[in-house]
């Protein structure tokens, strides 16, 4: 059975301790930096807490002798055996199980790992590390819209696409042009999220858009963005998306800040089709 070894350090130590472990041949190993989570006009956001203690964990395989390892760590760190903590993990260690979610329109989100057949109405997802498993309100949401409609030979960007799940479900509506972007290297996950879904025609591209330049199609149907309010807005102006995109699917937008981005699209010739909320979170399709 795994065993995780807890030990309090400085934050301003931790990177030297990490080092110091690493040439000692631990590897397996985490911390949790402390935070407090603010909300502020954009939604939410975090203050890291400094100059306060960090919890450095160490993870010790069921195969590795603990005692063994609890003396190397104490010598490195130069701390006592009593002021290591030691926990049974064995319910952290491996793949997090999701449970099947059923949409509000009879569609699914279906967390298999291989699939032989594709069943109707079915998303499939092995989460992976990026944004997109599904759980959060907005991406339930932005599903609603998208698997509401149709997209046969449509052009869609899915912009800060994460694992792809929107982008699929454009494709799996019809849309022949689907092109996902992402801050974040996602090109593989997104390519694995695809195969489960049978669908291939998914281009994806690594770029940082709020900051970098990228040539935008003239003819957009639909640009899909799920990230927040202020990044939104700057994203659609710098890139004058308003002028290319024929509808907006916007979400990530916190109820205080919907008035920032409704205002902005509408002087530029947007309405309002449709919203729907859960909890604070708001999604919206524009059109022209």
């Amino acid at each position: 059975m795994a065993k995780e070894l807890t030990v309090n350090i400085p934050s301003t130590s931790v990177d030297e301790a990490i080092e110091q472990l690493n040439i000692a041949g631990v590897f397996n190993l985490y911390y949790e930096q402390p935070f407090e989570t603010k909300v502020n006009e954009n939604g939410y956001g975090v203050e890291i807490q400094k100059n306060q203690d960090i919890k450095l964990h160490i993870v010790v395989e069921e195969d590795t002798e603990v005692n063994g390892v609890l003396r190397l760590v104490s010598e490195t760190l130069q701390v006592s055996a009593q002021e290591i903590e030691q926990a049974d993990i064995s319910l952290q260690i491996g793949p997090i199980h999701f449970v099947d979610i059923k949409l509000r329109n009879g569609w699914m989100i279906c967390y298999e790992e291989s699939v032989d057949s594709k069943l109707e109405k079915t998303i499939y997802l092995d989460p992976q590390a990026a944004f997109g498993t599904g759980v959060h309100e907005t991406t339930q949401d932005c599903l609603q819209f998208i698997l509401n409609d149709r997209f046969d030979n449509m052009n869609v960007f899915d912009i800060g696409t994460g694992s792809g799940v929107l982008a699929i479900a454009a494709a799996i509506k019809g849309a022949v042009n689907v092109t996902a972007i992402d801050i974040e290297p996602v090109e593989r996950e997104v390519a694995h999220q695809a195969n489960l879904n049978q669908v291939s025609n998914i281009t994806v591209h690594q770029v940082d858009i709020l900051e970098e330049d990228y040539e935008f199609p003239k003819d957009i149907d639909w640009t899909i963005i799920n990230i927040g309010a202020e990044e939104t807005v700057k994203i659609i102006k710098r890139h004058r998306l308003y002028e290319k995109t024929n509808k907006f699917l916007l979400s990530g937008v916190v109820e205080w800040n919907e008035e920032k981005v409704t205002t902005y699209l509408e002087n530029v010739g947007f309405k309002v089709l449709e919203r729907i909320q859960s909890n604070e979170w708001v999604t919206a399709l524009y059109s022209k």
